[in-house]
């Protein structure tokens, strides 16, 4: 390349990253996430939605026992391998 082409494209490149550099700024001061705003793995193990462990272990003695599946015997159906 001449000095020119180089310089012309140069200049052309960082004002591509000088506007995305912008436009990303931007859009995380409009969007960024807080600490306060982000939602942990155990914030969902601990909500109503997934059943207790204890509740898991003594299916048997529950009347609605069919209602809650058991960990193992998900996993062996998704394998292939229930026993019937």
């Amino acid at each position: 390349m001449t000095l020119e082409v180089a310089l012309v494209a140069t200049l052309g490149i960082s004002w591509c990253i000088f506007v995305i550099v912008r436009q990303a700024r931007r859009i995380h001061a409009k969007f960024g996430l807080s600490k306060d705003d982000v939602i942990s793995f155990a914030d969902i193990m601990q909500s109503p939605a997934v059943p207790a462990f204890e509740a898991q272990g003594h299916a048997e003695e529950d009347e609605n026992a069919e209602l809650i599946p058991s960990l193992a015997m998900s996993a062996k159906v998704r394998r292939g391998t229930y026993d019937v």
